[in-house]
């Protein structure tokens, strides 16, 4: 493959995965503004926001919000002790020169 080629490729590889960090990194944007780059950040649209729409609510339970019920996460102690099985002796020793 010819240089040009090459450096092409990697080029568009290069991207894809610059692309790919700015989409699946969540502090891709914070990195970037402190570069200089604001230009990233995606503007919402109401409906994401959690904004309800009353006119594309027709059908069963328009209107209506959901309950929800959350409680607070506590620490639990799952296994406390720990067990060995055998003796700890190695069945063969193995030697490397």
């Amino acid at each position: 493959m010819a240089a040009w080629k090459q450096i092409v490729f990697s080029l568009v590889i290069l991207v894809a995965a610059a692309a790919a960090w700015v989409r699946f990194f969540p502090g891709a944007t914070d990195v970037l503004a402190r570069w200089g780059i604001d230009w990233a950040d995606a503007a919402t649209s109401p409906t994401a926001t959690g904004a309800v729409d009353k006119a594309g609510q027709a059908g069963n339970g328009a209107g209506r919000l959901a309950t929800v019920v959350a409680l607070p996460a506590a620490a639990a102690v799952i296994n406390d002790r720990l067990q060995a099985i055998g003796t700890g002796r190695a069945n063969a020793s193995v030697t490397v020169n």
